[in-house]
Order: C-alpha cells, then sequence, then structure tokens
C-alpha cells in the first residue's frame, strides 16, 4: 500500500492506494513498529515543509495494511460456533457468522488503527425471521398453483416466473447484505455506508443476466463492471463518497479463455441432452436413455477439458477482475491498486480441495454392500 501526499497551495490531502492486506503470523514487532512510524512521520513533516514552501509535487510513501490473526484463535472460535450451533439447530450460526466477522476485521489495522465490526447475532437473526415471513407465503402460494396446474402449459410458466422471482430476491438479498456490513464496519471511530436502492439493483441485476444469456456468457464482464459500478458509486466513507470510473476492455480479454472453456463442455453437453427422451424417463421407461458410443464418449472427454478449462482459468480472471475494479475506484480524489496475482487466489482452493480429498480418501466407507464388495476384492 502506498501514501500518497499530493499538496496544493496551502493544503496538503491524504491519497492511500490499496494493494491487498498482507498476512502476517503474528503481533508486529515493537522495533518495526516504530521504525515505520518514524519513516512516515519524517515523510509527513517532510511534505508539509514543500508545501509551506510552495513547492508542488508528489511524495510517495509506502504504508501497508497489517493482519495480525492467528490459526490458533480463529480455529477455537471456529469449533465453538459449531458446538453452539449443533446445539441449537441451527439457530446459533448467526451469531457465530457475527464473531467471525468480528474477528476478522479486529485483526485488520491500517495506518496503526484496527477495524472495528458492530454487527450482532440478533441483527442477522430478525433479518432472518422478517425474509422468512416473506418467502413462506410465496412458497405456499407456489405450490398450490403448481399441485393445480400439473401437466398443462401453465405448470412451466409458473416454474419460470417462480426462478424468476428467487433470482431477483438474490440480488435484493445481495445488495442489503453489503450495506449492513458497510454500515457495521468502522476505522477511527468513522462508518462505511451504502446508499441506494436494493429493488433498482436487483432490476440492474436481471437486465445484464439476461443480456449474458443472449450474448451466450460473453457479456459476463461487462454485467459484472455495471453492477460493480452501481454499488460503488453509492459506497460511502463518512460523509464522502466513492466512485467507479472503470472501462471494460482489460477484463474482455482476460475473460476470453474461461468463456472458451465454458463453450467447449457446453456444446457436447448440449448435443447429448437432444438425445434423451425426457418425455419418456419422466413416464420411468430408461430405455430411452441413448447408449455409449465412441461420439458420446469424445463429448464427455470434452465436457470434462472444458470444465477444468473453466475452472482453472477463473482464478485469474477473478484477480484481473479485482485489481481492475480497485484501479478504477476513487474516494475523495484517493485511488487504489491491487497486485493480487491468479496464483494468489489458486492456492487456497488448491491446497484445501487437495485437503478435503485426502480426509475424504481416509474416511473409512461404510454402507450396504460395501463390506461384501471389499471382501471380494
Amino acid at each position: 500500500t502506498k501514501l500518497i501526499w499530493l499538496h496544493d497551495p496551502g493544503l496538503i490531502r491524504p491519497l492511500f492506494l490499496y494493494n491487498g492486506c498482507s498476512a502476517r503470523s503474528g503481533v508486529p514487532d515493537m522495533n518495526d513498529e516504530l521504525e515505520r512510524k518514524i519513516r512516515f512521520r519524517t515523510s509527513v513533516a517532510r511534505a508539509h515543509s514543500q508545501a509551506v514552501s510552495g513547492i508542488s509535487g508528489t511524495l510517495m510513501v509506502k504504508e501497508s495494511p497489517s493482519y495480525d490473526g492467528r490459526a490458533g484463535e480463529l480455529f477455537k472460535i471456529v469449533l465453538a460456533n459449531l458446538m453452539l450451533t449443533f446445539i441449537t439447530a441451527g439457530i446459533y450460526r448467526f451469531w457465530a457468522k457475527t464473531r467471525v466477522r468480528r474477528y476478522f476485521l479486529s485483526r485488520a489495522s491500517f495506518l496503526g488503527d484496527r477495524l472495528e465490526y458492530t454487527g450482532t447475532g440478533k441483527e442477522l437473526f430478525l433479518g432472518f425471521l422478517i425474509v422468512l415471513a416473506i418467502l413462506m407465503p410465496v412458497y405456499i402460494v407456489y405450490q398450490f398453483a403448481s399441485n393445480a396446474t400439473v401437466g398443462t402449459s401453465a405448470f412451466t410458466a409458473i416454474q419460470v416466473g417462480y426462478f424468476v422471482l428467487f433470482y431477483f430476491l438474490f440480488f435484493v438479498a445481495t445488495y442489503r447484505a453489503r450495506r449492513y456490513r458497510l454500515s457495521r464496519t468502522m476505522w477511527r471511530g468513522i462508518r462505511g455506508g451504502q446508499t441506494g436502492s436494493a429493488m433498482l439493483y436487483a432490476v440492474h441485476g436481471m437486465l445484464w443476466s439476461t443480456i449474458n444469456v443472449l450474448t451466450l456468457g460473453l457479456a459476463y464482464p461487462v454485467m459484472r463492471l455495471k453492477l460493480q459500478a452501481y454499488k460503488t458509486d453509492r459506497m460511502s466513507f463518512g460523509n464522502r463518497t466513492f466512485s467507479f470510473d472503470g472501462g471494460i476492455g482489460p477484463l474482455l480479454g482476460t475473460w476470453l479463455l474461461p468463456w472458451f472453456g465454458l463453450v467447449v463442455a457446453a456444446t457436447p453437453f448440449a448435443l447429448l441432452m437432444m438425445d434423451i427422451d425426457f418425455t419418456a424417463l419422466t413416464a420411468g421407461n430408461s430405455a430411452k436413455l441413448p447408449e455409449m458410443s465412441g461420439t458420446r464418449g469424445a463429448y464427455g472427454i470434452l465436457i470434462i477439458v472444458g470444465i477444468a478449462i473453466f475452472l482453472l482459468t477463473q482464478f485469474w480472471y477473478r484477480a484481473a477482475e479485482v485489481r481492475h475494479f480497485a484501479a478504477s475506484t476513487e474516494f475523495d480524489e484517493l485511488r487504489f491498486d491491487s497486485s493480487l496475482s491468479g496464483f494468489n487466489v489458486f492456492w487456497p482452493y488448491f491446497f484445501y480441495g487437495l485437503l478435503l480429498m485426502l480426509l475424504w480418501g481416509g474416511v473409512p466407507r461404510v454402507g450396504p454392500g460395501f463390506d461384501s464388495r471389499r471382501r471380494q476384492k
């Protein structure tokens, strides 16, 4: 992270460029912390001297946000959360989520001051009850309408309408959750904020999702950019607002490879689906399933290859997206920058995926027929 002091005649304004939080294994050494503060204050004093003397220019000061959380501390929190969530039949999960959020933010600091999270589990639980009170009547009406129209053309329309409604509500919930988290996050006593309409954001989301489908996924980075712009332009810190001025150019080229993987997987999958008689399958006639042939075997290989290309290249696209979104964000003349790479995103998923496979392979299988198969071997 770089701190820029950009001084106009008689004015000093701090600009922060964010590169991402560097993980640290423990509490910073006192000598390092003292040296950092001395370097920072010396640079500030130099900037002030230049501003008073009428010298124009920009002074670069490197200043990194830090995270000093420890795996052991987090493990204790997660273990306690799991036990209490199990004992309370899932009700405690709202308080569990709050404890984890509070821990992460309390261990992150910038310019020597820690972030704070003031949200509570009670707020999350009450929000869940409100959502449940809204969705339960919708679900009941959907069930009655579905049962009454089985076998008619109206049944398909009801299924599609139900999916569209929940997709719309997904965007609404995402925006409201972001607003809640920002309003409960503080730094140096200053709160974040998110204005704007969640319903309008959902309309934008539905519109761009439709365009994305019509372009067979090629417009996905455009959708992501437009939705990010809507959120950022309505985000605030204290009484100052953020703005977003990014273009689509840097993302389109990076998206082409994941999109190619989707095309490679989706095309043979669609051809295989065309060979299946779903009407016969619904009636219970499994004989209508297409027999495996060399061509269909090749389709299966292409599907696997396409999915692998998509999943692997997604990490690099996500990193490019974070870098571009950060570089396109401005806060009261403050610019941001990120050095996140694809490997930074890939390795945690790879490590934990490998760990899960090893754990799954070491778990003894118990079930009917399993012991007999082992004895046969």
